[in-house]
């Protein structure tokens, strides 16, 4: 999760105080789609504000409107495979 977290959030201006550790730990039981979703999400919450970069409450927001729309991988099934 932190590898597919960096490539994708490298493409973006992130705000100097974002601290993507605490990113990751929002993305626990998401798949990589789930957490490309986050970030391009997070980057067009951004882009609407008009934003120089992307801040943490982005990637909050984006989080909640991924996991609201998508089905994220249970713990349980992690296990299991």
């Amino acid at each position: 999760r932190r590898e597919i977290l960096r490539i994708h959030s490298g493409k973006l201006s992130l705000a100097a105080d974002l601290d993507t550790e605490t990113v990751l730990g929002m993305t626990e039981g998401c798949t990589g789609a789930e957490i490309q979703a986050i970030c391009r999400e997070a980057g067009m919450f951004a882009v609407r504000k008009s934003a120089e970069s992307v801040t943490m409450n982005d990637f909050v927001d984006a989080v909640a409107k991924v996991k609201k729309e998508g089905r994220t991988v249970k713990s349980e099934d992690i296990m299991y495979y």
